[in-house]
């Protein structure tokens, strides 16, 4: 049996911030102690961690992150091997605070990383890495476009083999959704494929082409194959009333980044959960002018925050809320137990409650920014870092197991 005892530290719990004390036993957290460690419960086998001075949150959930795609082709053209991408990306996401991350990979076709070909080899070789020593929890978040029906084979493939954990509906065609604005659709096109001038024009021709010829109904199979997999699905850019209905209709229970604040609101107000961008609530808005992430957290409209295109936006996030006047407890929840239900698996992650895994962070705030000093996984320590900031030295510790 191992003991770990976390002493000291101010616990965001799911509906109050405490001072208490955590024991874990074995990976699970079995108690919670508010008036201090118990005498008797002292053993000489066990590790003992002083968060005195720290905040101890649950582990951030990221139901969507693309890293894993500018790790594996940081440019155009260049590809890096999976293996390498991978461990250099959960080094990231560990010491940023996320503990589980469904990597989000987008079938959208054509060539590069989003292409059919390369997507299958790193969802593959990505689940093959799951099963090694890890520092923390992967998933596969499988973003499927609507033009792409030469990958639905595949996409339903990969369902039936258990690869994929969270199934998204996107549609990047110019003129709705993210790309009303034909401007934006130019820079879409430059940063994911490279393209511009004539070969852009050829992109946006073939994508109006390609669009016209398909319908939202013809994914009502795929949509079978999620849900007979007891697998969740995610709209994405909804930009309107009737869009949501219809992603509603489909099977969807969770709308990613809608473009306007009264979708976003009809959206919630029909139980959907509502996910917008961490990087847009630290950066105070939208790079693509869309709707506003904190306007729409403040407003009730949105009840998750993701990292995705920045990893280390999240946590950022959840302290620029409280200073806005958000209790930490609620801020904390957008990337703990609301995104752990939207999929399913609140009754083991997403909270620090007796009987549930002892994922956890303690972070410290130094001139009023969070800095994550431990990560846990099933109550092990996979990230470790000492700041000493008189003789400005940083030592850091890293560990891998099977997550």
């Amino acid at each position: 049996m191992t003991t770990t005892w976390i002493t000291g530290g101010t616990v965001v719990l799911e509906n109050q911030t405490v001072s208490a004390d955590l024991e874990i036993v074995d990976g699970i957290l079995r108690s919670i102690h508010f008036d201090g460690r118990p005498e008797n419960e002292a053993g000489s086998d066990a590790t003992y961690i002083d968060a005195t001075g720290l905040y101890v949150l649950p582990g951030m959930i990221d139901l969507h992150t693309d890293a894993i795609e500018k790790e594996v082709q940081p440019r155009p053209g260049a590809e890096f091997p999976l293996d390498v991408a991978f461990r250099e990306l959960e080094r990231r996401m560990v010491s940023n605070g996320i503990t589980m991350a469904y990597h989000s990979l987008s079938m959208s076709g054509g060539k590069g990383i989003r292409g059919n070909r390369l997507i299958e080899k790193v969802i593959r070789r990505l689940c093959d890495l799951r099963e090694t020593r890890t520092m923390m929890r992967h998933r596969v978040h499988l973003r499927y476009e609507l033009s792409n029906e030469a990958g639905r084979p595949l996409a339903e493939a990969l369902i039936r083999e258990g690869m994929v954990h969270l199934l998204s509906y996107m549609d990047h065609s110019p003129g709705q959704g993210q790309f009303k604005n034909t401007g934006n659709y130019a820079n879409y096109l430059l940063k994911t494929y490279g393209a511009e001038g004539i070969l852009a024009q050829s992109k946006v021709q073939e994508m109006e082409r390609l669009r016209a010829q398909r319908t939202w109904g013809e994914l009502a199979p795929l949509t079978k194959h999620a849900i007979d997999a007891n697998i969740r699905i995610a709209s994405h850019d909804d930009d309107s009333l009737e869009k949501v209905d219809m992603m509603q209709d489909l099977g969807v229970t969770i709308s990613e980044f809608p473009i306007n604040l009264h979708t976003a609101h009809y959206a919630k107000s029909r139980q959907l959960y509502v996910s917008v961008g961490a990087p847009n609530v630290v950066r105070g808005g939208s790079h693509s002018q869309n709707l506003n992430a904190r306007e729409a957290i403040q407003s009730g409209a949105a009840n998750i925050v993701c990292s995705d295109y920045h990893p280390s936006s999240m946590l950022t996030a959840v302290f620029q809320l409280m200073q806005e006047g958000m209790s930490l407890s609620e801020a904390v929840k957008l990337v703990s137990i609301h995104p752990a239900r939207a999929v399913g698996i609140d009754s083991q992650y997403g909270s620090i409650q007796v009987g549930k895994r002892a994922d956890l962070i303690l972070v410290e705030r130094i001139e009023g920014q969070p800095v994550v000093r431990n990560t846990m996984i099933d109550g092990r320590v996979v990230y470790e870092t000492h700041y000493d900031l008189l003789n400005v030295e940083v030592h850091q510790t890293m560990s891998v197991g099977n997550t």
